[in-house]
């Protein structure tokens, strides 16, 4: 089956059925995530597995200060999948021209270690915006919807 690609390669997915319907999908190896929301709302979801991975690409998707936020957190391997996954989630809800996760800014991140919850304040084109985050023993999930 084909389905109609947008310039930066994302699949439009049957689109004639869902006409007042915003849809983000994310899997992982173990999991998958559908985040759905009634009008034309920009949506963008991302679960990601915990891994080595995103140790080391970290130089490619943040800059110096973000490297020295993440730095200073507990967890440093949390805060480092958190901001991946929030950098996704962004770039999946704004559909960005540049293709490049360095073009959102962690400013913030703040735990909620009773609740397995956090919220990431990102930078983008002079506007910030709040992603949400829960996390778990072997993954992470976040989600913005505007």
């Amino acid at each position: 089956m084909n389905f109609p690609r947008l310039a930066n390669g994302l699949t439009l997915l049957i689109k004639e059925i869902f006409t007042n319907l915003s849809l983000s999908i994310s899997h992982s190896d173990k999991y998958a995530a559908v985040l759905l929301a009634e009008g034309k709302t920009s949506l963008g979801l991302d679960l990601e597995d915990f891994g080595k991975q995103v140790e080391r690409v970290r130089h490619k998707f943040l800059d110096e200060a973000e490297n020295n936020l993440i730095s200073q957190s507990n967890d440093e391997l949390l805060a480092l999948h958190l901001a991946w996954s929030a950098k996704e989630s962004l770039y999946k809800a704004l559909n960005p021209e540049e293709p490049y996760l360095k073009a959102f800014k962690v400013q913030s991140l703040v735990f909620d270690r009773a609740q397995q919850r956090a919220k990431l304040s990102l930078a983008y084109q002079s506007k910030i915006f709040l992603v949400k985050a829960y996390y778990y023993t072997d993954y992470v999930l976040t989600y913005f919807a505007e």
